[in-house]
């Protein structure tokens, strides 16, 4: 064997030597638990199998002529179990939404007021709910992702709607968590903007979602 082969085995070996050695001391400084970055790839399957949130959330609604913020509660159990909460503005604060899985129930706790509707036709496609764009992805033809430094975009086109166009959720690669989601015009313009203050995901029950008491006093049917 000449000098040559001699040396390169030698390099090949000291390289392998040393990436052995790095893998290992770094492997023992990963963090332990909820605080390990998954792969991109795992990270969104979490997302894409999500069957329950709470949510604390900052919503920007803007129309042709004026903009609205909001600050809602939301809880969701799959398939579709929900509430919602309106934390603000003050002039509408403790509005309530809540669907059972058959009844809708507004509840207005400032005038002491509650309608159900009975029998209730269950909308999915809300673009202010986490799970509506979770669906929309898994089926949408149009589905795409992008990877960034810190986060991971997921996006859906809905190229037969003019203010739907594009919806956009941003995942901290961190956390693991939704931080932001927007809903695009086909002038790319943004319809609505979420921010996620505080989000739970796969932490609650359909018990925890209805757990409220109506005034059955002062129910409207």
């Amino acid at each position: 064997m000449n000098k040559k082969k001699v040396l390169m085995i030698i390099l090949i070996l000291i390289f392998l030597i040393i990436l052995i050695f790095y893998i290992k001391n770094n492997y023992k400084k990963l963090p332990i638990g909820n605080n390990i970055n998954k792969s991109t790839e795992s990270v969104i399957e979490y997302i894409l199998n999500v069957n329950s949130f709470k949510a604390k959330i900052e919503v920007e609604i803007n129309s042709n002529k004026n903009s609205s913020k909001y600050e809602l509660t939301q809880q969701f159990v799959s398939p579709n179990i929900a509430s919602q909460v309106i934390d603000k503005p003050d002039d509408i604060k403790g509005l309530k939404i809540k669907f059972d899985g058959d009844n809708l129930v507004l509840e207005n706790t400032s005038l002491s007021l509650t309608k159900v509707y009975e029998k209730y036709q269950y909308v999915n496609n809300n673009c202010l709910w986490l799970n509506s764009f979770i669906e929309e992805y898994k089926i949408g033809d149009n589905s795409r992702m992008s990877e960034e430094e810190n986060e991971i975009v997921l996006e859906v086109y809905n190229k037969d709607s003019i203010y739907n166009y594009k919806k956009k959720l941003h995942i901290d690669k961190k956390t693991n968590k939704p931080t932001k989601l927007e809903v695009i015009d086909n002038n790319k313009k943004t319809r609505i903007y979420i921010i996620y203050k505080e989000i739970e995901l796969n932490s609650t029950n359909k018990d925890e979602v209805l757990a409220f008491k109506l005034d059955k006093s002062k129910i409207e049917l």
